[in-house]
């Protein structure tokens, strides 16, 4: 997505560029895939996004409800 990351011990420094653009990601578990939709959704173009079932157990239909609020989102059977 174009962020510069650096792990060291236990900070994060996480240096965004001007806009974030869209990427396949994975999230792997609930709290990293809820992160991952809110970066896609700032993001500048398409996310394909792996790992959904941890957003469906986790959230009841977030997809519908982001889509309410105005999000581009499609779901697609693989």
């Amino acid at each position: 997505m174009g962020a510069d990351v650096h792990a060291t011990g236990q900070e994060l420094i996480i240096r965004s560029p001007e806009r974030l653009r869209g990427a396949t990601v994975r999230g792997d578990d609930i709290r990293a895939a809820a992160a991952l939709v809110l970066a896609a959704l700032a993001a500048r173009g398409t996310t394909e996004f792996h790992g959904v079932e941890h957003l469906r157990r986790g959230y009841e239909d977030l997809p519908g409800l982001l889509c309410e609020l105005g999000a581009d989102i499609t779901e697609e059977e693989q």
